[in-house]
Order: structure tokens, then C-alpha cells, then sequence
């Protein structure tokens, strides 16, 4: 059995990439997106980039992640909404638990939960592993004799 060949600190990370696999083959995570997710955006050149107007508590390498997300499609102006609603965004980032926590100026709704990681891995990536269980919990659908699905869900749980 899987589960008995690895390590504790590997089942969350194990069960995610299973979520992950059983997701893309239902054609739920975009790709583009995921990828930026587990890769982060890298700047270049910082001619371009837009000024970071709250670098009180964003952080370069953070803005470098931000500016990047805003390039893509779902994410567009969430470069200006940091802009103009810098104070809700910092209520958010400073908050105990930011995954749990409704982002600022609507992004909340606009975006779907994979979305909504990466937003938080752009800020707090020391909250993303507490979202990845989420994750995995919220979006293993379980039908009735699939006992792999329960396996992972206790996986992450552990």
C-alpha cells in the first residue's frame, strides 16, 4: 500500500497532487494557473513593474509574484485593487488565518479556491499548506465505493 511507504511530511503533499491529477482530468484546474501556483511569477525586468504603494508590509520578492498574477486573465487589476485598497488587504495578510479569511474588495467572489491559493502563496506562504488541506477536503467528491477518495481526504487530515 502507498500510505506505508511515505514519510508523514509527504501525505499532504501526496494527496494534493492526486487532488490536483483527478481535477485536471475533469478539466477543473486551469493550467496556466496552477502552474503559477506552484511556481510563482519571476520579474525580469522591474522597468515595467507597477509601484508597490505598500511596501510597509509587502515584500519585494511578494510584489514580484503580484505583478506577474495580475498578467493573467483571472487576476487582472488585482495589482490596482492592492493600489487602492492597500489597508483591507493588509487587515487580510495580517489576519490570524488568512485562508479562512474572505479576500478584500470582492476578489473573494471572483475567485475559485485554487485562485484564492495562490493569492495566498503570492502573501503568506506559510498559510498555504493550511489551504492545501482545505483543498483537498473540498474537492475530493467522494461517490459511494471509491475508497481512494476517503484514503486521500484521511491522508491530508493527519
Amino acid at each position: 500500500m502507498t500510505c506505508r511507504g511515505l514519510f508523514e511530511r509527504h501525505k499532504l503533499l501526496f494527496s494534493f497532487e492526486m487532488c490536483v491529477k483527478i481535477n485536471q482530468a475533469a478539466k477543473k484546474i486551469n493550467e496556466e494557473e496552477y502552474s503559477f501556483f506552484l511556481r510563482g511569477g519571476a520579474i525580469l525586468d522591474r522597468a515595467d513593474q507597477p509601484e508597490n504603494t505598500n511596501k510597509d508590509w509587502i515584500t519585494d520578492q511578494a510584489w514580484d509574484h503580484l505583478s506577474e498574477l495580475d498578467k493573467l486573465a483571472n487576476f487582472n487589476n488585482i495589482v490596482t485593487s492592492f493600489q487602492q485598497n492597500g489597508n483591507d488587504w493588509q487587515e487580510w495578510y495580517r489576519s490570524a488565518e488568512p485562508e479562512s479569511t474572505p479576500l478584500p474588495d470582492n476578489w473573494d467572489h471572483k475567485l475559485n479556491e485554487l485562485q484564492r491559493m495562490i493569492v495566498l502563496r503570492c502573501l503568506r506562504p506559510d498559510r498555504v499548506m493550511f489551504a492545501v488541506s482545505s483543498f483537498i477536503t473540498n474537492n475530493l467528491v467522494c461517490p459511494r465505493g471509491h475508497c481512494e477518495c476517503i484514503l486521500l481526504i484521511h491522508l491530508a487530515g493527519s
